[in-house]
């Protein structure tokens, strides 16, 4: 009986896990390719979620030579004629996921605090050791990641409008106690049957 009881828990923790793993996936959004050195960018959440922490990441190459990034985040209105609505953040080198020793690998983060609703585009600025600066994304669809024009010649990677906290974290919350229920109707009525 206690065999049967560990074996059922080890299911509902396994079903658990698997649940929160599949969540947590599905907002991240990331592409590879090779322009500018870049090997790929990260937005994550994906939507972005008023309260909570957004993240973008950026890894570069082996040989890319990269000395710095930075981020800027803009407020996306309908009589947006000029890019001063933005907020800088200085992005910050974090371990590489490409094994070689020049490669390197930033991040941003920012507790978003747009009101909700409102359209999010970001750009990244890239400094490089030849002293070039080069900003992404410079063409539409830039790697395959979804990006707006809200003026005429600059492109933005679109972050998509901000989410109500609440309603996010509600959903997540929905996912997981949907999966212990059902789990749970399943090891009942199991048991039911091995009791007649």
């Amino acid at each position: 009986m206690s065999f049967t009881m560990n074996k059922n828990l080890n299911i509902i923790l396994l079903i658990l896990f698997l649940s929160m793993t599949f969540i947590n996936t599905q907002t991240i959004d990331k592409v590879s390719s090779y322009p500018y050195a870049i090997a790929s960018i990260e937005l994550s959440p994906n939507p972005i979620v008023y309260g909570q922490n957004m993240s973008v990441k950026v890894q570069f190459d082996c040989n890319s030579n990269v000395s710095v990034a930075k981020l800027y985040l803009f407020k996306i209105t309908e009589d947006m004629i000029c890019l001063c609505d933005y907020v800088y953040i200085s992005m910050h080198e974090i371990p590489t996921l490409i094994r070689c020793p020049t490669s390197v690998r930033y991040e941003g983060n920012y507790t978003v605090d747009f009101p909700v609703g409102m359209q999010i585009g970001f750009r990244i600025q890239i400094y490089y050791d030849n002293a070039t600066i080069a900003y992404v994304p410079n063409l539409e669809n830039f790697m395959g990641l979804p990006t707006i024009e809200p003026i005429n010649n600059e492109i933005m990677f679109d972050a998509g409008k901000v989410q109500n906290g609440t309603n996010s974290m509600n959903l997540n919350f929905l996912y997981a106690l949907t999966s212990v229920l059902v789990v749970s109707i399943i090891l009942v009525k199991r048991r039911k049957s091995k009791l007649n």
